[in-house]
Parts: C-alpha cells; structure tokens; sequence
C-alpha cells in the first residue's frame, strides 16, 4: 500500500461516515449452471470530493448472499439417468472501492469494488440409472476463499430509496470451482 494510500485510510477512519446504504437484491449466478436466490449487504461511505457534477465516495461494507443451483436444468442431458438434487451457494465478502454519483440531482451511481471473502457450496442429490442398476444419494461440501471485482450501477428514486445493480467476477474465473461462479444482482438500495 502506498504511502498516500494510507494516510488517506487513516483519515477516513478517524471520521464516522456520513452515510450508510442497506441493501437487499435478487441474485443471478452462473458457474456449471444457473442459479437463483439473493443478496443482502451494508456499506458505509466516506465522501472524498464534490464538484458541481459529480460526488465521489470511498466505500466499505459486507455482502452475504445463498443461491440455489438445480441439477433439473441439465439433468435432461443425462438421460436415461434421473439427477435430483441442487448445489447451495453462500457467500460472505468484505467489499471496498470508490464510487461516483453523477448529474447534478446525483441520481445516477457508478462504483468498482474489489471484494474478498468465502464461498461454500453444499451439493445435495441423487442419481438413479435403472438400466445400470445404479441407484444412489451423495453429499458434499467444499468452501473457498474467493476474490474478485464488482461493477456497481444505481439510479436514485428519491434521496433516500435507490435501485442497485451489481455484477460480480470471481479472479480468476474458470466457470467450474467452488468459487469461480460470476454473479448478477438486481435489488434496492436504503440510505440510512
């Protein structure tokens, strides 16, 4: 870290932030299939400059989301065998990035965030193949550290209620891992 860098957090830490945004989303992910579930996060923010256009803000907080990826979206491609069953994705990541707040009305968002944090995946089914005679249930759990980046863009419907959407890559992204799995969130946005 550099040497502005730190002196920049140390001040922004000294002083309790001017705002804090609750978040609740619709989750979106993909990794060997799709998934659905949702995201819940809090962010606190620390304005670091104003122009006429534009507010800037640097940006800290929490993002915990579950989705639910069901085998019965590829389980056709595996006939005669009938798969059952879902992986369960859940995440807790510590988020961090500056944002922009554009126009005069600061209605429009844009942010670019770098999170880090875990990811675990319970994977729970069975698998009947009759002709094989193979018939069966399996568990499995596997968790991961992940890191990536977020794209954050907003629109402001009144000064206190925003709609947010965030787009999250995993690096590096394989699209098979536990935690190389890209993620799509569309929700709203509380300011405290």
């Amino acid at each position: 870290m550099s040497c502005a860098g730190l002196v920049l957090l140390v001040a922004l830490a000294a002083e309790a932030p001017p705002r804090l945004d609750l978040d609740l989303a619709f989750a979106y992910g993909n990794g060997s299939r799709s998934a659905f579930g949702g995201l819940a996060g809090a962010t606190a923010g620390w304005q670091v400059w104003e122009t006429p256009g534009t507010t800037g803000t640097v940006d800290v907080g929490l993002l915990a989301g579950y989705q639910n990826e069901p085998y019965s979206q590829t389980a056709a491609l595996l006939a005669p065998m009938v798969v059952t069953g879902s992986n369960h994705r859940s995440e807790l990541f510590v988020v961090a990035g500056p944002s922009v707040r554009l126009l005069p009305s600061r209605r429009l968002l844009l942010g670019l965030q770098a999170f880090a944090g875990v990811t675990l995946l319970s994977m729970r089914g069975s698998l009947t193949d009759s002709g094989r005679g193979v018939s069966g249930s399996y568990r499995a759990d596997a968790a991961e550290v992940t890191l990536g980046a977020i794209g954050v863009v907003g629109i402001a419907l009144t000064e206190r209620l925003s709609i947010v959407g965030r787009f999250l890559l995993p690096v590096p992204y394989a699209g098979v891992a536990v935690s190389s799995y890209f993620m799509a969130t569309l929700g709203v946005s509380l300011r405290l």
